[in-house]
């Protein structure tokens, strides 16, 4: 199959704004482009704090990147003993807006029906990650059922070095896990070079549950199943008073209600679905 590659960023090494197509949120002296010696190629130095220090696409709170293909690949390098999240904007078949929030932060998984909290701690750090986050999977197996339409925008925060942003139609092999099966593999305009240390990591609920088991965390668990859980036990002891906590708000709201740096990418359109787009595409974020 043929593969079409989209860039978004075209700047140069002399570019006195590389990230012109990023809207840059937090200080500008923590945010830089540079060439990175080791990777042969220019990348996006992101530090500080992950509450304020960010980039976002697209630089317009109204326009939507649109993005259908089920695999963001986010290629990043996050050092030890850092915070590091990022925020994906999507939009399912019915047109509801939802937030993935993935942190290293988190230990466990959280969720309402528009939100949604992703741990980050097992992702490999102090060397280059295709970090491969199912979209698909996380809309359905987290949202009960909805089904993935778009990928309508990306927030990346602090602490990382960013070298590319991409998508693919069906899943690289998972390095870091040796029984794993690929049905596709990274373009070579995106892969690095086999003398620099790097993995893929596949991050869907399935690895989320392999991981807490491995680990002995605490399980991972969505708001709809905790809240199955507390009526099972209040069926067990009738004298345990449980509340029950809706949702009033079909709105698309901000995951973190202290930080005013998020935005809202506005009204959702149809992304099309031409002959093209069925063969195997490859949207890619170039910095």
């Amino acid at each position: 199959m043929s593969t079409r590659v989209v860039h978004l960023l075209k700047s140069s090494a002399q570019s006195k704004n590389p990230g012109a197509k990023w809207k840059i949120l937090g200080s500008l002296s923590v945010m830089w482009k540079e060439f990175d010696k080791e990777v042969k190629s220019f990348v996006f130095v992101l530090e500080g704090s992950s509450q304020t220090n960010k980039i976002q696409l697209p630089k317009e709170n109204k326009q939507i990147l649109g993005l259908i293909q089920r695999f963001l690949v986010l290629q990043i390098y996050i050092p030890l003993g850092q915070d590091f999240s990022a925020e994906l904007l999507i939009t399912d078949l019915g047109n509801i807006k939802r937030r993935l929030y993935l942190s290293t932060v988190r230990k466990e998984l959280s969720s309402t029906p528009l939100h949604a909290k992703i741990p980050l701690f097992m992702i490999k750090r102090k060397m280059w990650c295709n970090l491969c986050i199912d979209l698909a999977a996380f809309t359905s197996e987290v949202f009960k059922g909805a089904v993935f339409q778009s990928l309508d925008g990306i927030i990346v925060s602090a602490n990382c070095r960013l070298r590319k942003i991409f998508t693919l139609k069906s899943k690289p092999q998972d390095t870091a896990d040796k029984d794993d099966k690929p049905t596709d593999i990274i373009p070579r305009s995106c892969q690095l070079t086999t003398d620099v240390p790097h993995v893929t990591q596949l991050l869907n609920m399935t690895k989320l549950h392999q991981t807490e088991i491995k680990f002995g965390g605490h399980p991972l668990r969505s708001a709809e199943s905790e809240v199955a859980r507390l009526n099972t036990m209040a069926q067990k002891k009738p004298d345990l008073q449980i509340l029950e906590v809706k949702s009033q708000s079909s709105d698309y709201s901000y995951m973190d209600d202290e930080d005013e740096n998020d935005f809202d990418i506005g009204p959702v359109s149809q992304s099309p679905c031409d002959s093209e787009m069925e063969q195997r595409f490859v949207f890619q974020v170039t910095l």
